[in-house]
């Protein structure tokens, strides 16, 4: 129980407030200048917690937190996706199992109410200095997520990493690169398009089917600027051969069960060229028969893995372009090559609100984010454009005839 004890002395009265600290179960006190001060410590949620410490542990608390992602979904959102489950679980390992405090503590066996902000700073530091300032970011970002939702679900009532942060390097050269840098360049695409091409001339009837179908499915990202798992998941019956376009509808997860795309945005309309759609008109006769639908099934009619589509049909291509990194691995990653089409439409003038709806993005802030270099570089053709508006309202109309009277 807290309570205030006054204590009058030569530079007048001190408030000491007595109270049990919630963490320890120790008993404590604190001195303050004013009655107002003190009253406002002693009921304090700092002092009015629960007096008996939480027996969870951190451990229980990441728990806790993959079991509402997984089944019941955060903040009224759908349950993740299960590449998103894998990857939080991967994180909530490397919290856990984080040794701080000196090495005398393994966070995962840590009391939640022992939590402090000292704590969490080792944390901090720990992460910074075992992993990439990027990715230790992400896994800080989970951390705090975890005690939000312990707070939320009352496991917890304080929140001790509030104010903890990992700010991204300036100094980094990989923070520096656009989506520019991270995909092929028109001059590249053109060479991966010419070589899926070229593959086809092979007298294996077999081998060609396989090639051309990994060929449309590539393409069909370049054309399309669908990510993979919606190209692998188009069916047929939303393959709009009238429009000359596909409906994304659904989107096939990295172990091949299909699922859903990933936001609301990503469930739109795209129109596609008309060589594709002539294309797909031909892989109609030639595609294996699935009891899913699937325009692109592997040859059993079921979903095709992401993990072969790019070991069999687009590190090839890389390989063969040449399009390598020094070690002489891929440079780019399949996804890449669904910014072709994005960075093509810019540049043909295409505003910020058409991309986001072409790429499927849920805000807008984050098409500005993956292609706001994009568009600034349109600033220069924009002065040249209000200069020529400007022109066109201050100068006289030829045809407008002027009669003196």
């Amino acid at each position: 129980m807290a309570f205030i004890q006054k204590i009058t002395g030569k530079k007048g009265p001190i408030y000491k407030v007595h109270y049990t600290d919630p963490n320890t179960g120790r008993r404590r006190c604190k001195n303050f200048n004013r009655r107002k001060d003190a009253d406002a410590f002693r009921d304090s949620p700092k002092v009015n917690r629960d007096a008996s410490p939480s027996k969870h542990t951190v451990d229980d608390l990441a728990a806790h937190w993959l079991h509402v992602c997984k089944h019941i979904g955060r903040k009224g959102r759908e349950p993740i996706a299960l590449a998103t489950r894998h990857s939080y679980e991967r994180q909530v390992v490397i919290l856990t199992q984080a040794v701080i405090d000196g090495g005398n503590l393994r966070l995962g066996s840590c009391l939640a109410s022992r939590l402090d902000e000292n704590l969490c700073k080792t944390l901090r530091d720990y992460l910074v200095q075992e992993y990439k300032r990027p990715y230790a970011l992400k896994i800080l970002g989970s951390f705090k997520a975890v005690l939000e939702q312990a707070r939320s679900d009352g496991l917890m009532d304080h929140a001790p990493a509030e104010h903890i942060y990992i700010r991204a390097s300036s100094r980094d050269p990989a923070a520096a690169l656009t989506v520019t840098d991270k995909s092929p360049s028109i001059d590249e695409i053109k060479t991966i398009l010419r070589i899926l091409r070229t593959r086809l001339k092979v007298s294996d009837a077999r081998l060609r089917r396989q090639r051309r179908r990994y060929k449309l499915i590539l393409e069909t990202m370049a054309y399309g600027g669908t990510r993979p798992g919606e190209a692998l998941g188009l069916p047929w019956s939303k393959v709009d051969f009238e429009r000359g376009g596909i409906h994304i509808v659904q989107d096939i997860e990295f172990d091949g069960t299909i699922g859903l795309p990933k936001s609301a945005s990503a469930f739109r309309f795209i129109a596609m060229p008309d060589c594709y759609m002539r294309q797909l008109r031909h892989w109609k006769k030639l595609c294996p028969k699935s009891e899913l639908d699937l325009v692109f099934p592997n040859w059993s009619g079921n979903a095709e893995f992401l993990s072969n589509l790019n070991h069999r049909g687009w590190r090839p291509v890389l390989f063969e372009a040449g399009i390598v990194t020094e070690d002489g691995k891929p440079k780019y990653p399949p996804k890449s090559l669904r910014h072709a089409r994005a960075s093509l439409e810019i540049e043909s003038g295409a505003n910020p609100k058409e991309i986001q709806e072409l790429m499927g993005h849920a805000s807008i802030k984050i098409t500005y984010d993956v292609y706001g270099h994009l568009f600034d570089a349109h600033a220069e053709r924009r002065a040249t454009r209000a200069n020529a508006i400007a022109h066109m309202l201050t100068q006289p109309n030829p045809d407008q005839h002027v009669t003196e009277l």
